[in-house]
């Protein structure tokens, strides 16, 4: 190393999920020394496909969408060469039990009123639930924002909103985009998802669907990690942290100690 020339730091990220994936990617990008621990022997997280023991099908812990308004996440898979294994649709079908189907799409009305023409034209909401939505999504737009401890369920009760639009809309786009049902959703994320997802943009909707199994998406992030440097470690268990002086010093795995040289940032 030449003379007054910093050392790269050594950064140890736990977890071997999309968010630890991003992380590891960010901080590879930013020339630090990156070592990755995932406990599993795959990567993904929640995220993940596994092998079924009885069939051999590959088959994804749930299934996972993004939409347009995910920029980060879309630039995480462009950077990793991945992009192109998503399918992006700009039509939302709601089918009801007995088949009819109600199609949500966007028009060529500006932002937040592109997808009212086919919103009011939709049969599996009562014209109560209709209304009811829209001045919930109105008051999003007119609002600072809820607490971080709100839950989303008590935030649409305290918007009058109907039980129809809570299970036939509310609960499906929830469900869907953050993976958790809004009575242990916050508000706060419910917001950011219609906010953005839904009113910032004419084509912020737009839902994204992998076309391969969710392996198949992040075992390609894993290697492009390798190929900025990163040190990627699977069935490397953490069993505790080193803290000195209030920082973190070192990362303990069965057998092994990864100092992460964390104390730098002090």
């Amino acid at each position: 190393m030449a003379a007054g020339e910093r050392p790269i730091k050594r950064v140890v990220v736990i977890g071997g999920g999309l968010a630890g994936l991003a992380a590891a990617a960010a901080l590879a990008g930013r020339g630090f020394r990156v070592v990755l621990l995932e406990r599993k022997s795959i990567p993904g997280g929640r995220a993940s496909s596994y092998e079924a023991q009885d069939t051999g099908e590959t088959v994804d812990n749930c299934q996972h969408i993004l939409m347009r308004c995910c920029v980060n996440l879309v630039r995480f898979y462009q950077a990793a060469g991945v992009a192109d294994r998503i399918r992006w649709t700009d039509r939302f079908h709601f089918l009801e039990p007995n088949g009819r189907l109600s199609v949500l799409r966007g028009s060529r009305l500006p932002a937040p009123f592109h997808l009212l023409p086919s919103f009011f034209r939709v049969k599996f909401l009562s014209a109560a639930d209709r209304w009811a939505v829209a001045a919930g999504l109105a008051r999003m737009l007119r609002s600072a924002g809820p607490k971080p401890d709100v839950a989303m369920i008590d935030w649409l009760r305290g918007a009058r909103q109907t039980r129809g639009a809570v299970e036939r809309f509310w609960r499906p786009v929830l469900v869907s985009a953050l993976n958790e049902e809004p009575e242990r959703c916050s508000a706060r994320y419910a917001f950011q998802i219609f906010r953005q997802g839904f009113l910032a943009h004419p084509r912020a909707f737009e839902m994204g669907v992998p076309r391969v199994p969710l392996g198949e998406l992040y075992t390609p992030c894993v290697e492009a990690l390798r190929r900025q440097g990163a040190e990627v470690r699977f069935r490397a268990t953490v069993r505790g942290l080193s803290v000195e002086q209030g920082a973190v010093t070192a990362v303990e795995t069965d057998g092994s100690s990864c100092r992460s040289l964390v104390d730098a940032h002090r």
